[in-house]
């Protein structure tokens, strides 16, 4: 039977080693030689990267490339050893494996893990390392939420265009991985919320980049949602008394988020991105968790039928 860490082996690691040699090579000027030397690694594997970057993986490469990126920083500065690269290369393999998409890969080439509800990563991997007890409790505040959705048909009413997502977060998140999300969010089929897949860690990538910017503010902060806006919605908001503020775009939202952010005294119930030419309005819910999140749209959809 096929282990997790053979699609490590198979996947992360080849795109990792790809990565770093096309930044060494491309940003830093290094040659093949010297990559090779320095990554351990046969020089005619280095002259394959491009190949090997351009191949499809059945799992999204974010967190990897962004790991290489560090990593090849510290290497062109001679700035890392041996030993922490291993463990950062490991840190990512432990993250990817315990309910990330690595995770979620395994399960689904062998469906009989998900019938036994595996939770063998977990508990292989000391929880003093990589705090593994409260990824599990993020997950199961995310299932509890997601059925909530899932439930009831008025969810709906709140999903936008681009589709809802919902995260959440480790307590000290520094980065995706650190945070679950829907795969593939949640859209609405025959007038109902819908989604195929569980929550899962590193599965968002925008939602997830707006919560972890809101956490840098305010620590207490730990979940997220985007629903739809409009001008009911923003009466809706109003009627509950939950704290907000509007954003108007002047670049992306994301950097026009991290200039703003600072003009909150307290913590924001909702932020509103008000889009522009061809951008959907979106407002962004927050919470402590996730089921306090859905129990604030609750609020939002209760103040609706008023």
């Amino acid at each position: 039977m096929r282990t997790p860490c053979e699609y490590i082996t198979r996947y992360v690691l080849p795109r990792l080693r790809a990565k770093i040699a096309e930044i060494l090579m491309e940003n830093y000027g290094w040659k093949q030689v010297e990559v090779a030397k320095k990554l351990k690694i046969s020089q005619s594997a280095v002259s394959k990267y491009r190949g090997v970057l351009k191949a499809s993986l059945p799992i999204s490469p974010d967190s990897i490339d962004q790991l290489a990126y560090k990593l090849a920083e510290r290497i062109a500065k001679d700035e890392i050893s041996v030993k922490e690269f291993i463990y950062l290369v490991c840190r990512l393999c432990c993250k990817l494996r315990m309910g990330g998409p690595i995770c979620y890969l395994h399960m689904r080439t062998i469906p009989e893990l998900s019938k036994e509800e595996c939770k063998v990563c977990f508990e292989l991997i000391r929880e003093e390392e990589v705090g593994v007890t409260e990824r599990e409790k993020v997950l199961e505040n995310m299932k509890i939420a997601l059925r909530e959705i899932i439930s009831d048909e008025k969810f709906a009413r709140l999903i936008p265009e681009v589709r809802m997502n919902l995260v959440m977060a480790i307590s000290n998140a520094k980065d995706l991985e650190d945070i679950a999300g829907i795969p593939g969010r949640i859209t609405i089929v025959k007038g109902k919320p819908f989604t195929a897949s569980e929550p899962e860690f590193g599965a968002s990538k925008h939602l997830a980049s707006v919560l972890i910017i809101i956490m840098k503010r305010f620590s207490n902060i730990r979940a997220a949602i985007c629903v739809k806006y409009d001008e009911e919605i923003r009466r809706a908001i109003s009627d509950c008394k939950m704290k907000y503020m509007e954003i108007k775009r002047e670049n992306g939202f994301l950097e026009t988020l991290r200039e703003k952010i600072g003009l909150l005294k307290e913590e924001p119930d909702a932020i509103v991105d008000l889009g522009g030419w061809g951008i959907e309005p979106i407002t962004y819910v927050f919470g402590r968790n996730a089921v306090e999140v859905i129990e604030k749209c609750r609020r939002i959809l209760e103040a609706l039928e008023v």
